[in-house]
């Protein structure tokens, strides 16, 4: 599971350094947990999911691509 939440992270996200400190801070939106640590199981990796898409949205629409 971890292995598909590193490549989804490193394909939206296009700066290496970004994407690595995407998965290892923690989300309030998934308990405070980082990504890497919540993701277990296909539930919970499709809810990294979304919270990497939020992101992903919210970084382009300030225009950090």
């Amino acid at each position: 599971m971890v292995d598909k939440l590193h490549e989804r992270a490193y394909s939206r996200i296009l700066r290496r350094e970004v994407a690595d400190l995407w998965l290892s801070q923690r989300w309030p939106t998934l308990g405070g947990v980082k990504p890497v640590d919540y993701c277990m199981d296909e539930k919970t990796l499709a809810r990294c999911f979304e919270v990497l898409e939020v992101f992903v949205a919210g970084d382009r629409k300030r225009g950090r691509r």
